[in-house]
Parts: C-alpha cells; sequence; structure tokens
C-alpha cells in the first residue's frame, strides 16, 4: 500500500527530471469514427489535457492503466491503510476497485469529470513485477467527426516513467466521421447484397416475403397491403436482367425485387437477380390484406432493421 500512495504522489506532482528532447505521440485514424493514441511503453502515468473541436467526442478509452489518479483521490480521501486495504477488489488484482473508475478529470483541478469539449486525462499504472505500461492505449470515438488536441497537464505532470517527466510535443488530429451503420452487416449473404448494390430494401422485414419498395396500397375501406401492383412493377422492370462483367447488371432499387437474395441462371447463358424464383414468392402474398381485415405478411425477414413507413 505504500507503494500505492508513493506513485499518487508522483503522478499527481509531476517531479523528475525533465526529458532532453520532446516526442511525439504516434496516433492511427485510419479507422472512420476512431482514433487510437499510443502511449510509450514503460511509462508510468499520463496527465493530459484533451481538447475537442468542431464537433464532439462520443467516448474515451485508456487501456493499460490500473490506477485513476483523480478517482483514488476522491473515493480514498481520509481512509486508513487498513480501510483501504479491506476495500472490494473484484478483479482480484491486489488493488482496489475505487481507484479504477475513470480517467476523465477536471482540467483545473483536483477531481473527476463528464466527458466534455475539454477535458484532463490522469491515468496511473501500478504493478510490482512490471516497470511501466505495455501497448497502452487512449482510444476516441466520434460518430460524426471532430478535431481533437492533446497537451501536457502541466498540474498533473505530463506523462511520467521511471526516469522522471517525459515531455511531449503536443498533439492534435481529425476523427472522421463514421458514416452511416451498414443494415446489412453481419448477414451471412453480405456479399450478395454487396454484389446487389446494398439495396436498401433487403433490411426491411417484408422484403423477403414479396415487399420490394417498403410501401403499402390499399385503403382503409378495402384493407392494406404490402405486396401488390407497385412491387410487381420493380420486379417487372429487373426481370431477367443479366448480371454485367463488372457486377449486378440493376439498381439498387431494382434488387429489392430479389426477394430470396440468389441468382438464377448459369454461366453459359448468364446469371440475373430477379426471375421465377422471386416471382414465386410475390405471388405467394399478393395482396394479403394486413389484420384485421386479413392475416397479414410477416414481419420476420432478416435483418429487419429498417423501418420502412419511417422512410
Amino acid at each position: 500500500m505504500k507503494k500505492l500512495i508513493a506513485i499518487l504522489a508522483t503522478l499527481a506532482m509531476g517531479t523528475g527530471a525533465m526529458a532532453a528532447d520532446p516526442i511525439d505521440l504516434v496516433v492511427d485514424v485510419t479507422t472512420p469514427g476512431e482514433a487510437t493514441v499510443s502511449i510509450p511503453d514503460g511509462v508510468l502515468g499520463i496527465g493530459l489535457d484533451v481538447n475537442v473541436t468542431l464537433g464532439t467526442l462520443d467516448s474515451v478509452v485508456v487501456n493499460g492503466f490500473n490506477v485513476y489518479i483523480d478517482e483514488a483521490s476522491e473515493n480514498l480521501a481520509g481512509l486508513s491503510p487498513e480501510d483501504i486495504a479491506a476495500l472490494p477488489d473484484a478483479d482480484t488484482d491486489g488493488l482496489p476497485d475505487a481507484i479504477q473508475g475513470t480517467p476523465i478529470a477536471d482540467v483545473l483541478g483536483a477531481g473527476t469529470a463528464a466527458l466534455s469539449d475539454s477535458f484532463a486525462l490522469c491515468a496511473g499504472y501500478l504493478e510490482a513485477a512490471n516497470p511501466g505500461v505495455t501497448d497502452a492505449t487512449i482510444v476516441f470515438t466520434s460518430a460524426d467527426g471532430c478535431t481533437v488536441a492533446i497537451s501536457e497537464n502541466a498540474k498533473r505532470g505530463g506523462i511520467v516513467d521511471a526516469t522522471g517527466k517525459v515531455t511531449i510535443n503536443d498533439l492534435s488530429f481529425e476523427i472522421a466521421a463514421a458514416g452511416p451503420v451498414e443494415c446489412y452487416a453481419g448477414q451471412p449473404d453480405y456479399d450478395e447484397w454487396v454484389l446487389a448494390g446494398k439495396p436498401a430494401a433487403w433490411c426491411f422485414p417484408r422484403q423477403c416475403h414479396g415487399d420490394a419498395n417498403g410501401a403499402k396500397q390499399g385503403s382503409a375501406r378495402t384493407g392494406y397491403y404490402w405486396v401488390g401492383s407497385d412491387d410487381l412493377a420493380i420486379l417487372a422492370s429487373a426481370w431477367e436482367v443479366k448480371d454485367t462483367a463488372t457486377g449486378c447488371g440493376i439498381t439498387p432499387v431494382q434488387a429489392g425485387a430479389d426477394f430470396d437474395h440468389a441468382r438464377q441462371g448459369s454461366s453459359r447463358t448468364g446469371y440475373y437477380r430477379v426471375g421465377s424464383d422471386d416471382l414465386a414468392i410475390l405471388a405467394a402474398y399478393w395482396e394479403v390484406k394486413e389484420p384485421t381485415v386479413g392475416s397479414g405478411v410477416p414481419a420476420d425477414c432478416v435483418p429487419g432493421n429498417v423501418d420502412p413507413e419511417a422512410n
């Protein structure tokens, strides 16, 4: 426990010899919506300022450290060594859970803080067998994209290793917007979806039963149905249109009539996405009225995560 107290004091004060030459932190921004900053091996603690502009951060995760200094100072205040030793340790790593909450801290003074456009990151590493972290990272996420600037937090000492303070150059980087999540991601026939031009209709809950456009027809008086002449028109426009040498021969909208997500034809005559198999599916649910007038078309097509009525 003495070592815990010592490292908290060292990281909080930022004491030690200054590095001769500032170092550059390495950042990876190749994944849209995400940036990963690598921390040099051997570091014992970090105290950094983070400023966000031109967007917002969704999350920050610090990996590789096991002591969050401001969390510890708040939760351990006034406790004796015996009290600290008796605190819960859910992951049985020999360190109390009370020092492993959040690394996000108040940029102006001691204490934890909420994620915002300006905050500090403060974390330490406590492990007798190893002289500092290995493969530690800070992962920032922003679905809509933003610009992030990182610099030393003078009150917390910047970056500290076994020899003292490690001076770093200020770092600024952009997180590219992640873009919309593909509705068909993770499906077994995802490759077919891509070949078909990523048709949104394949994500409709009734598309596999003949609903090519995600729209109902009919009226309140006679009843509404999901599969009818509008869907037949899309099917007819794509009927046995052969694939090209470079891909699908029909548009993504027409591919909404590929109800079984499979091609027909042969290598000799050519392949096409919309044909007799799809017509048979459409015919099976032709003008089946919605309850309470009829039994309705089952809304059980996978993934079924796009609500056509919201379009």
